[in-house]
């Protein structure tokens, strides 16, 4: 999303971690402008909110696994790429 929002913020929700092997699950909320091309929309100035979440696990200090989903369906509606689905 970088480069098409370029002013993006970010708002952690829920941070839960612990376990053997570590795990951290954190939800998110990236907020920003729509200024630039974003997945063939030119840019509407709208905006937007991108919710999601990360899931990281650690093995002996260190990242060894990373999965991440975002709303990116969301993103399209809300600068008027698709419609609001029913």
């Amino acid at each position: 999303m970088r480069g098409r929002v370029r002013h993006l913020a970010g708002r952690a929700g829920s941070v839960v971690a612990g376990g053997r092997p570590t795990w951290l699950v954190c939800r998110f909320t990236r907020t920003g402008p729509h200024d630039g091309p974003l997945l063939g929309v030119p840019p509407t100035g709208v905006e937007i909110a991108l919710p999601g979440i990360t899931v990281l696990r650690f093995r002996d200090g260190r990242c060894v696994e990373r999965w991440s989903a975002a709303d990116m369906l969301g993103v399209l509606v809300q600068v008027g790429a698709v419609p609001a689905p029913v």
